[in-house]
């Protein structure tokens, strides 16, 4: 016979082609009675009646249904399935198995149809039935999905409706029915697959269902239901406020048009109450999230007794309470919710797909209110249920990852309490199942990502690692970049941006940071409604971070502007919060240290008061055990001690300490707050040490507190440094064993490369040596006083010119390691190149398009992968040694073209340490009447004498030197050679004048200076109203910024094939004329003449690209133009070209080689920053990290004209006897300020022409 119901479908298209048409279905209309006789029997006793039969199939159909609903019991579903399964399939098998009544009544049917197919009597009311039970059967795999979630049953689903559709004609009075069941069912597919299709055809069929039904009849509301929910299902997924805006529209139309008699009322208040859920969701209308709980609550009251949907919509009115507690934080609405979403797990069947979302909303509401209350048991039974939720869930659920984020969260809060990473761990990996089980343009994706970057950020306060916080960053800026416009949770994302900015600034102390917190948390405030219960804890964050940038930075007005700030902002969230609230606690202790650091920079004992007042309250609101616990203890200690200091009050100093102590032995080992804990139990014990006659015993536990501090292995960088050298510092007067010194020494040292990072542009680390200060120099003073002099030469090379020496650490000749490893040595040379070049701030032209943060977090990478490369590098047998500091054994070959002296300033003594060319051994020269305040006051004397002269220009006329400019000069001059120049040269034995020396054999004594004396001219050192009695009669003289600098040089000569370039700027833009400039690029074109390729760039052509472009061309530059120098921030002080500054950045970022001779024929080009007197903060020593082994230059302003004459003959010495040598270019030099000197008049004139000259180099 073959399948009924395809037949039936193929006569039926055949019919409807032909124009023939069809009953209604709905309307019961009298049917024929001629084919009685076939028909098929609802009960055997009944007359053989077409309606009847008709009507009694449609009733035991629904009645299935019915059951279905109401008892939600799989089996029934199943059965009704395989009963309309009939339809499709009559074959022997089924019909042997057709026992019950309803089996084979369809079996009758469809023998029926078949008859009359076969004879071509097919009614059109039997049409109206296929269709009818076509439909039928679509909604019944669409409930069972509904219960169980299989995949299988919304496909098929889909495939009836399809079917019922194509059967039955557009203007058939059930067709409208039809479009709206095949509308909801691709609006649940849509739910699960997100294909824009899906939705976009649901709304179109329930709007022609609409389209086809008049507004008067009774199901239009029921039309006007599901279009709406077909908008908020859009909604949902792409967040466009329209959608939801039309949807509640729709559905307030249904509920309008609807009596109190409509057997569907209930399930348009539980809609309504589900779309102004969402559109709280997105905008944070209070209003919107009260509508929600009133249709909601309507809903539940119209629901029979043992509904299948109880526990459904009891969970959404659950969820609506808990939305509208987070908001407002009334502890009633937090209840009810936690009510309803019982009531929702206690009346869902556990087999209902749905069930998992009940636990994990339970549990989600429970940890809302432990979030509140902090009740512990509350928090427990939040874990049990989401775990539960989780692990009953089936993978390709799509409710998993709310589920999983949900779960998340727990884990945070877990942390929070606990401090255990492994939380964070199990958080992470929640966030990142959820986010991988949800597409990008997910509305709920921003909020997975935005946990996850919550748990970076946890893990790198509680480890410490900066990739955590930059990928905090990272992920919340992604979120506030896609979040859509007015979101409800743009606060809430804001303020945790603003949270990660202010902490990566307390490790990395760059001041961008702490104003972009600044920036995120007044946009959280400035967003947010004034009764929006988060506004407390935004309000506190963003205080707090006035108050951080108030301590830190002190390049900021110091007003109390910014604190008087965070005090309010601090004070306004406390009087938000009751005392129960979560928050209370934090806000609090916040207010606290806001009041302290206004003591400190005022002084009112009021503010002291109050903030111990404050931070003891806040401790008595934290439960046992909570992970701000320590920390808070230790902001009550620090009050406690500052109140001591100011009233020496013993019990305040008491107090400080046990509260110190607290702290510390709640801090877990391995935490990243350990070491700053340690430091301010070290800093109490200090502070009764010092004010309480000298305890001893105090002074022992502080030093052991800073020795725990210092060998931590974990913790801010900063915190440890700080305790290596309190270590050391205090170290003396009570421990006389002198290798705790240089132990404690010997761990600050190690912290240097840390703080001063090469993840860090070159202007942040020289910003970040300023805390290292004079730490070398102190190291170095008491390996000298242990006569370790080796130990103090190793020191000095690791604590001076930092930021030049990482640079020469980036171009290390590779060739060795390119023999053992050609993969190794491509992957080196290709991050230090990076590292180089982001050093520089320099990018290349796919690094344009990355934004400032990006490439800062690139850097910081490139960092890493640096360090991991040389872990790679060192691993290999015989490279253990690979770019480690140099011991003294190798820092001696500096001396490999003369003696190269080190001095060393301090407090305590002075000393030189002499290296000889040839010798192993350091010679230790003690320099007992030089002081390090005497440097200092040379330093001052000779400052302001520059000052007052303007020498920080070019001239072409400098006014006549004054006597007393000249005089200061002199005596600087004469304490230099009987405080250090003549010891030296003693020791060395230099006592035959350099006239009595042949060419090639004349004593050439490289300099190595530290902190102030690295700005005084020792070179010149000398009695000049007597006869030899100066530095220059003996020794010719150059200087070093560090020994790795004459380690690095070229052995060899120039190339033979010798170019040179010469750049002058007789008239640039903004400064005065330099007419000189021209007479030295005549000059040196004259020296050079044919034999040598020259190429001069002057006025216009003397362009930054043109000129850095043609140094790359060529091996000698000369540079005459005016130079800048620039003290906020060095890294900008450069060559002013013609069309702006060639700036020291510019220059560090081209990694040159095989170059010879520098010569910056300027002003001020080896005159360094004060502030950093070891660093070599100058344009002569970018040169040298730039590739040019020698180099002059001029310490302060020079004479247009002395200009051009020294470098005449400087060239012509150099140039003119054909031997090209730029290790010659010291003698040159020594030699042209000879005949200057010469040429100006005897005794002390003149020395202010002739002594900026300097050779810096080899």
């Amino acid at each position: 016979m073959g399948t009924v119901l395809s037949c039936c479908v193929r006569v039926c298209k055949s019919r409807y082609q032909t124009g023939s048409t069809m009953s209604s279905r709905s309307s019961r209309s009298r049917g024929s009675d001629s084919d009685s006789s076939q028909g098929m029997r609802i009960r055997r006793d009944e007359q053989d009646d077409q309606d009847l039969r008709q009507r009694r199939l449609n009733e035991l159909i629904e009645r299935v249904r019915t059951r279905i609903n109401y008892n939600t019991q799989t089996a029934n579903d199943r059965d009704a399935i395989q009963i309309f399964n009939q339809l499709e399939k009559m074959d022997p098998y089924i019909q042997a198995n057709a026992k019950d009544q309803l089996g084979v009544a369809l079996y009758q049917l469809g023998h029926t149809l078949s008859s009359r197919l076969d004879s071509g009597k097919l009614q059109s009311h039997d049409i109206d039935l296929i269709v009818g039970c076509w439909g039928d059967l679509g909604n019944s795999h669409h409930s069972r999905f509904k219960f169980s979630g299989v995949q299988d049953d919304l496909e098929q689903s889909i495939h009836f409706h399809i079917e019922a559709i194509s059967l039955a004609p557009d203007k058939h009075e059930n067709f409208p029915f039809l479009l709206s069941n095949y509308s909801t069912a691709l609006q649940t597919k849509f739910e699960y697959s997100r294909e824009p299709e899906d939705i976009e055809k649901a709304i179109e069929c329930s709007k022609k269902a609409m389209s086809l039904m008049v507004q008067s009849h009774v199901s239009f509301p029921d039309l006007l239901r599901i279009t709406g929910g077909a908008y908020t299902s859009r909604f949902n997924i792409f967040g466009n406020l329209e959608d939801i805006n039309i949807s509640i529209e729709l559905l307030g139309q249904a509920t309008s048009l609807s009596s109190e008699a409509y057997p569907n009322r209930l399930y348009l208040f539980t809609s309504l109450g589900a779309s102004y859920f969402y559109r709280f969701r997105h905008t944070g209308d209070i209003q919107d999230i009260t509508q929600s709980i009133k249709y909601h609550t309507s809903a539940i009251h119209l629901i029979p007794s043992g509904h299948p949907s109880m526990p459904v919509w009891a969970n959404n009115l659950g969820n609506a309470y808990k939305q509208r507690f987070e908001y407002l934080g009334n502890l009633d609405d937090i209840n009810e919710a936690i009510k309803y979403n019982e009531l929702a797990v206690a009346t869902g069947p556990n087999n209902h797909v749905s069930f998992p979302q009940w636990l994990s909303e339970l549990g989600s509401t429970y940890h809302g209110r432990y979030k509140r209350l902090e009740l512990p048991e509350d928090l427990s039974r939040a874990f049990e249920l989401m775990n539960q939720a989780v692990s009953v869930s089936p993978n390709n659920i799509h409710g998993l990852p709310i589920r999983l984020n949900n779960l998340a969260d727990v884990y945070q809060t877990r942390f929070d309490r606990s401090g255990d990473p492994g939380e964070l761990e199990e958080a992470m990996k929640c966030y990142l199942r959820a986010i991988s089980l949800t597409p990008t343009d997910h509305v709920n994706a921003l909020q997975w990502l935005n946990g996850l970057g919550l748990a970076y950020l946890n893990r790198f306060q509680r480890l410490g690692s900066l990739k955590d916080v930059d990928k905090a960053i990272e992920l919340f800026t992604e979120v506030i970049s896609k979040a859509p416009k007015g979101h409800a949770d743009i606060s809430h994302w804001s303020s945790c941006l603003g949270s990660a900015y202010s902490n990566r600034f307390l490790r990395l102390n760059q001041p961008e940071d702490i104003n972009k917190a600044i920036e995120y948390h007044s946009k959280a405030v400035s967003l947010s409604p004034e009764d929006h219960a988060g506004l407390q804890g935004w309000l506190t964050n963003l205080g707090t971070s006035y108050q951080v940038r108030f301590r830190n930075c002190p390049q900021y007005p110091r007003t109390t502007q910014d604190i008087d700030m965070a005090i309010e902002l601090d004070t306004r969230a406390l009087a938000l919060v009751p005392q129960s609230h979560e928050n209370c606690a934090k806000i609090l202790n916040n207010l606290g240290l806001g009041h302290r650091i206004r003591f400190e920079f005022l002084g009112r004992l009021d503010d002291i008061n109050m903030s111990i007042e404050y931070i003891s309250q806040a401790l008595g609101l934290a439960p046992e055990g909570h992970s701000a616990t320590p920390g808070r203890l230790s902001n009550l200690a620090a009050s406690y001690e500052l109140r001591f200091e100011l009233q020496a009050e013993l019990k305040d100093i008491e107090q400080a300490i046990h509260y110190n102590g607290q702290a510390v032995l709640l801090t877990p080992e391995g935490h990243a707050n350990l070491p700053r804990m340690l430091n301010e139990l070290g800093s109490s014990y200090l502070t009764r040490f010092k004010k309480l006659d000298n305890d001893s015993d105090a002074l022992g536990h502080a030093l052991e507190c800073f020795r725990s501090s210092a060998q931590s292995a974990v913790g801010n960088p900063r915190s440890r440094f700080e305790a290596a050298r309190a270590w050391a510092a205090f170290c003396s007067p009570f421990d006389h064993d002198i290798s705790r010194h240089l132990e404690a020494f010997k761990i600050a040292m190690g912290i240097v490369p840390e703080l001063v990072s090469l993840g860090s542009t070159i202007g942040q680390r020289y910003r970040d040596m300023r805390q290292v200060g004079d730490l070398a120099t102190d190291a170095a003073a008491t390996a000298i006083d242990a006569e370790d002099y080796g130990l103090a030469l190793e020191w000095l090379e690791q604590g001076r010119s930092i930021v030049w020496s990482q640079t020469l650490q980036l171009r290390t000749p590779l060739e060795r390691l390119y023999e053992i490893d050609p993969l190794l040595y491509d992957r080196f040379r290709k991050v230090t190149s990076e590292l180089q070049n982001a050093g520089a701030g320099g990018s290349s032209v796919e690094d344009r398009s990355l934004s400032l943060e990006q490439v800062a977090q690139r850097h910081r990478r490139l960092a890493e992968d640096y360090e991991r490369v040389l872990g790679e590098i060192r691993s290999i047998q015989g490279q253990e040694d690979f770019l480690v500091p140099k011991k003294a054994s190798a820092l001696v070959q500096a001396a490999k073209s003369g003696p190269v002296v080190v001095i060393n300033t301090h407090e305590s003594h002075c000393d030189a340490l002499i290296l000889r060319s040839g010798e192993r051994g350091i010679l230790h020269v003690p320099l007992p009447n030089l002081t390090d305040e005497m440097v200092q006051n040379d330093w001052d004397r000779m400052h302001r004498s520059l000052k007052s002269q303007n020498h920080r220009q070019r001239h072409i006329d400098t006014k006549a030197m004054d006597a007393e400019t000249e005089s200061n000069l002199a005596r600087i001059l004469a304490d230099l050679w009987t405080n250090i120049a003549q010891p030296v040269i003693a020791a060395l034995g230099y006592t035959t004048p350099i006239d009595q020396y042949s060419g090639a054999n004349i004593p050439h004594v490289t300099w190595c200076t530290t902190k102030a004396l690295s700005f005084l001219p020792l070179h010149a050192a000398g009695l000049y109203d007597r006869p030899q009695t100066r530095l220059s009669d003996f020794v010719i003289s150059s200087y070093t910024p560090t020994l790795g600098t004459l380690l690095a040089a070229p052995t060899s000569a120039s190339p033979r094939h010798l170019k040179v370039l010469a750049v002058g700027q007789e008239s640039t833009p903004g400064q005065t004329k330099l007419p000189g400039t021209t007479e030295e690029v005549l000059a040196l074109e004259k020296h050079a003449c044919e034999r040598i390729p020259f190429t001069k760039l002057c006025g216009k052509d003397g362009t930054t690209g043109a000129v850095l472009d043609a140094m790359e061309q060529h091996d000698w530059v000369h540079l005459a133009c005016h130079a800048h120098q620039n003290l906020s921030d060095p890294t900008e002080s450069g060559f002013f070209l013609e069309d702006g500054i060639l700036s020291l950045e510019r220059i560090a970022q081209r990694g040159f080689e095989g170059k010879g001779l520098a010569f910056l024929s300027a002003c001020q080009t080896a005159t360094g920053d004060e502030n950093l007197p070891d660093e070599s903060v100058h344009l002569a020593a970018s040169m040298l990290a730039a590739g040019y082994p020698s180099v002059i230059a001029t310490m302060w302003s020079i004479k247009d004209d002395d200009a051009s004459f020294v470098a005449d003959r400087v060239y012509g010495q150099l140039l003119g006897g054909g031997n090209l040598d730029y290790r010659s270019a010291a003698l040159a030099l020594h030699n042209a300020v000879g005949e200057l000197r010469a040429e100006l008049e005897a005794g002390e004139t003149g020395l202010m022409r002739w002594v900026p000259f300097v050779h810096i180099g080899s």
